[in-house]
């Protein structure tokens, strides 16, 4: 979750300052920097329209994942 820690990063916040501005959880933040967790489809809308950012973001390295495994499959 690179690009939500920079996010923060650029504007000086600490996880818990951008839960707060994110209308998330702090645990939340530190999950899905940590990439231990995914947001839903929902929570992913919504955090990005607040970052300024497409929703995918947060779903990019899966979909690459995804690619690969296919890649590997053929």
């Amino acid at each position: 979750m690179n690009e939500l820690k920079k996010w923060r990063a650029i504007n000086g916040l600490t996880q818990e300052e951008a839960a707060d501005k994110l209308g998330i959880s702090y645990s939340l933040v530190a999950k899905l920097e940590q990439g231990n967790r995914l947001p839903s489809v929902t929570t992913a809308k919504m955090i990005a329209d607040k970052m300024g950012v497409h929703w995918t973001i947060f779903f990019d390295d899966e979909i690459t994942k995804r690619d690969k495994r296919k890649e590997v499959a053929k």
